[in-house]
């Protein structure tokens, strides 16, 4: 749409939300004798600005606040956005789910594959209404049969001298709660006194319902911290709040908080999403590539102990008579699973829409009998 399409649609919005208030308003009042006076402050159509004469003086009013005018605003401009992982629980991006297109039931697209940049923190404060930051946890509750753990995790460096952790993306049950706490650095510390905060509530049928945002915490040019909010407040997609808590302190779509003006040397939000939706979900695995010795042998393809796996597990290869001794197990298996597992911070690297195919070594052991002695194999 062009700029003036989404000014007015903004504007019809903001009325539609303002005559929902006071309905609320009349619907929780016990008498019938109820007089409505006054506005909610979402929309201007209670105001008769032809007696305001000095146009110096039309109040701004937005968000259900009224306020003299604004002569001029001025961005606070991030140095740095991270995320607080001490106090989130979750994976930036929207990295496994999928939709159905081209009309048939086996083709499915993963999200990410439309909206490539989601998981981009720059987009937390790049002010453009374009682009949008997302964060996810998944639990899948059952699993397909003869699933392997490490196809359900990230790996993630821990540090030189230290293992590679293994995270599972696909068993969240923290409480129930999606955790997010965004912490925004400004090194010029400028001055600042409202944050405008616009969450995206999902697509293509995955909506979110409310986004709270339980504190906001100031600190200023002296080190000392604020939490702005004195209690939790609830941005929601819908006109109507979901719950009795959430309708007293409610937005619709977006928030503007105001604090007391002060030098800003980093703003940090805490956001929690305690509903979740139903997603279908695609997965990516492994199945063992047969090479053969050379393109007139067919016979050759047992040479590979895995050839017989419809998934790969580097833990089970096969022992056959075609290997001798086939009642001597592999007693030692080597091998680095993270050739396969993505990155934490590249969860969609194996993703591509055409075949991956990757080589990973695996040495296999087992003590074979020779004569008196016994020799490695």
């Amino acid at each position: 749409m062009m700029t003036s399409e989404v000014e007015q649609e903004n504007s019809f919005l903001q009325r539609i939300k303002n005559k929902i208030k006071i309905l609320q308003m009349y619907s929780s009042s016990p008498g019938n004798d109820l007089f409505y006076v006054g506005s909610s402050f979402d929309s201007s159509d209670y105001v008769d600005f032809t007696r305001i004469n000095n146009s110096n003086l039309i109040p701004l009013i937005e968000n259900g606040q009224m306020t003299l005018p604004t002569k001029s605003t001025s961005s606070w401009s991030a140095s740095r956005v991270y995320i607080d992982e001490q106090n989130s629980n979750g994976n930036s991006g929207n990295n496994h789910s999928a939709y159905q297109y081209a009309g048939e039931e086996e083709n499915y697209k993963y999200f990410f594959k439309d909206f490539p940049t989601s998981r981009n923190l720059s987009n937390v404060t790049d002010n453009n209404p374009t682009s949008f930051f997302e964060y996810e946890q998944i639990n899948i509750p059952t699993k397909t049969t003869g699933f392997k753990n490490f196809e359900f995790n990230y790996a993630k460096p821990a540090g030189a001298g230290n293992p590679i952790q293994y995270i599972d993306w696909s068993s969240f049950t923290s409480d129930g709660k999606l955790k997010l706490t965004i912490v925004m650095e400004n090194d010029s510390q400028d001055k600042a006194n409202f944050i405008n905060i616009t969450p995206y509530f999902g697509s293509n049928g995955y909506i979110s319902k409310d986004v709270i945002v339980s504190k906001i915490e100031i600190k200023n040019d002296k080190d000392e911290i604020e939490n702005i909010l004195s209690y939790p407040i609830y941005i929601s997609s819908g006109f109507i709040p979901s719950s009795l808590d959430s309708s007293k302190n409610f937005y619709y779509r977006e928030a503007k908080i105001k604090f007391d003006e002060r030098k800003v040397k980093s703003i940090k939000i805490y956001f929690e999403q305690q509903t979740y939706s139903d997603t279908k979900v695609k997965h990516v695995y492994f199945k063992p590539y047969v090479r053969q010795t050379n393109s007139n042998s067919t016979s050759s393809v047992n040479l590979n102990p895995y050839y017989n796996q419809n998934r790969f597990d580097p833990e089970s290869p096969l022992l056959s008579s075609d290997y001798g001794y086939p009642t001597i197990a592999w007693s030692e298996k080597v091998y680095n699973i993270s050739q396969i597992v993505p990155l934490y911070n590249q969860p969609n690297l194996f993703k591509s829409e055409t075949a991956n195919t990757i080589d990973m070594s695996v040495v296999l052991k087992r003590n074979i009998p020779i004569k008196s002695g016994w020799s490695v194999r």
